[in-house]
């Protein structure tokens, strides 16, 4: 009989936290809604240009996420969140662009206004995920409307 109790618990247990999970998947995607800009980018283990990094921005609509360098459209992916993992994965489906159809594996943490993109350059990002912010990695800050 207890043993049949602690069952009941241990299930009623896993199936909230994987709610709870799927809750703050939904709360992170509701907040990444809108424009971000980015504010500081390294790549190959140097900060990107300042008259470069203040050109880009990303636009998040729905599970679309578009990359913009000025007013040009360089990318537009279609994302999903894992927010059950620690860092928190998002996987990029490439929809436009030479790269259209690659996959990409990349991690986020979001901080009310501040966005960290981290995904490996080229093939590599479709075969292996970051397991943490150091190296290449995109710093955001939403915009106010």
């Amino acid at each position: 009989m207890l043993s049949r109790a602690m069952l009941v618990l241990t299930l009623a247990s896993v199936l909230a936290l994987a709610a709870s999970a799927q809750d703050t998947g939904k709360r992170d995607q509701e907040a990444l809604q809108g424009t971000w800009k980015v504010t500081k980018m390294v790549v190959n283990g140097k900060a990107a240009p300042d008259n470069l990094v203040q050109k880009i921005t990303l636009t998040v609509e729905g599970d679309l996420l578009t990359v913009y360098l000025d007013k040009s459209k360089l990318e537009e992916v279609q994302y999903t969140l894992d927010a059950d993992t620690k860092p928190r994965r998002m996987d990029w489906t490439v929809l436009s662009g030479p790269d259209k159809g690659q996959k990409r594996l990349a991690i986020y943490d979001l901080q009310g206004d501040q966005l960290k993109l981290h995904r490996l350059a080229g093939s590599q990002a479709a075969e292996k995920r970051p397991d943490n912010f150091d190296g290449d990695v995109m710093i955001l800050e939403r915009v106010k409307k």
